[in-house]
Parts: structure tokens; C-alpha cells; sequence
């Protein structure tokens, strides 16, 4: 019997797909042209697609009561949001340094480093979660996430204070610089804080309700699931907004001169 939350799941999950294949599409359009902090949300939009496929295919496979001897969507599906975990987890240390050290952040992060960066997280991320691939343990996944989540929310409540704080400091001394450039940069500088930031927001309420349930209870609740592989859906979102915000801003300068 079909249940309606594998349909909506499955729902959900093609939505997921769809929306991260245009965002990936956009970016990719722009390849000659990214920033490293683009490069980044470039890399995280192939695990959100990845949230998306996998999911689907899981969601479809109940619908039609199919099921595949020895192939673990669960752990698959674990293994994508874990990779886009960690390019959040990237993404903050970004902002943070280009707050803490502008000028030194420049000069650090480079095209190299930063390429370097994502083959990295996801070769960490494939060989952190082989155990789950060799022996399906469940008490695995739920110490792993315990430990994770509640580490990951006390840094990022630390982290973010200190980021927030000093780009708005960093923001009110901009108009005593001289230049239009330094200026401009810093609104960038500032705008790419409150995206990393949203980002971070939009995982912590979408990822935290599913971890705990998976540390209580053996079995994880729909809605939680639902919520998990949401996270994947409103990342691209955020970045929609974020280049629509950036064309309003200079259609309106361009009108103003």
C-alpha cells in the first residue's frame, strides 16, 4: 500500500533536484567568472542534488513496493547531507578569516586553496563515513550526530557572534575609508556574511530536530525527514535571493548615475 508521506517525500525530493539543477546551472554559466566563495556554494549544490536524487529514488522505490538487495539509501542519503555539513562548515571558516584578517584573507584564500579545499572535503567526507558502508550501525550514526550536532551549534553560536560583530564593526568604518573600491568591497564583504549566515540558520532548523530524533529514537519520524531534506531546497533559494538582491542593487546605481 502506498503511503501519502513517501509521495510527498518523493515530491519534495524531485523539487530538491530541480532547484539545485538551475542553480548549478547558473553557476555554471559563470565558471570563467566565480568567486571562491561561488566555487564553494557550486560544490555544496552538487550534494543538495545529490539530497535530491537520492532521496527521489528512494521515495520512488517504496511508492512502487521495489526494493534493492543490499544497496543502502539511508546511508547514501547520510553520506550527501554530511558533505553539504561540510561545506557549511567551510563556509564559515571563510567568512570568518575575511573578517578577522581581510587583507591576509585575500592573500590566504586562493583559487588554489580553495579548489584544493573541496576535493578535500569530499574525500574526508567519503572515508569519515566508511563505516557506515561496512557495517550499517545504526548507534553509529546516532553518537556520530549527537556528537556533531551539539558541537556544531555551541562553534557556530561562538563563531557567528564574533563574525557578525566585527563586520558591522568593520561595516560602520568603511564610510572613513578613502576610495569607493574599499567601500564597495566591504558592502560585499558584509552581504556574503549575511548568505553564510542564513545558510547556517537554514541548516541548524532543518538538520537539529532530525539528529535528535535519530539519537532518541530508532526510528526516525517523517516530518524530520522532511525537514532534512528541505535544508537541501532552500539553499539554492538563498542564493536566488542573493543575486536578485545584487541586480536590483545595480540597476538602481546604474539609474542613479
Amino acid at each position: 500500500m502506498v503511503k501519502p508521506e513517501d509521495i510527498g517525500l518523493l515530491s519534495v525530493a524531485v523539487v530538491v533536484f530541480i532547484v539545485n539543477a538551475i542553480e548549478l546551472k547558473l553557476l555554471a554559466k559563470r565558471r570563467k567568472v566565480l568567486s571562491n566563495f561561488e566555487k564553494m556554494l557550486l560544490s555544496m549544490a552538487v550534494a543538495d542534488l545529490l539530497v535530491g536524487v537520492v532521496q527521489a529514488v528512494s521515495s520512488a522505490l517504496k511508492v512502487a513496493d521495489t526494493k534493492v538487495p543490499g544497496f543502502k539509501f539511508n546511508t547514501v542519503l547520510f553520506l550527501t547531507v554530511a558533505a553539504s555539513f561540510n561545506h557549511v562548515n567551510a563556509i564559515t571558516v571563510d567568512r570568518f578569516l575575511a573578517v578577522r584578517w581581510p587583507i591576509k584573507h585575500r592573500v590566504w584564500i586562493t583559487n588554489k586553496v580553495v579548489n584544493f579545499t573541496i576535493i578535500g572535503l569530499w574525500v574526508v567526507n567519503v572515508f569519515a563515513l566508511t563505516p557506515l558502508f561496512i557495517k550499517d550501525s545504526m548507534d553509529y550514526v546516532r553518537y556520530v550526530l549527537a556528537i556533531a550536532v551539539m558541537s556544531y551549534i555551541g562553534l557556530m553560536c561562538v563563531v557567528y557572534a564574533i563574525i557578525v560583530y566585527r563586520a558591522v564593526l568593520h561595516r560602520r568604518r568603511s564610510p572613513q575609508m578613502r576610495g569607493s573600491s574599499s567601500t564597495d568591497q566591504t558592502k560585499k564583504d558584509f552581504q556574503l556574511v549575511i548568505i553564510s549566515l542564513c545558510i547556517v540558520l537554514t541548516f541548524m532548523v532543518c538538520t537539529v530536530p532530525f539528529c535528535i530524533s535519530a539519537f532518541v529514537d530508532e526510528e526516525i519520524r517523517k516530518p524530520f525527514k522532511y525537514l532534512l531534506v528541505l535544508n537541501s531546497f532552500f539553499n539554492p533559494l538563498i542564493y536566488f535571493f542573493w543575486k536578485y538582491s545584487e541586480r536590483r542593487s545595480s540597476r538602481q546605481q546604474g539609474t542613479s548615475s
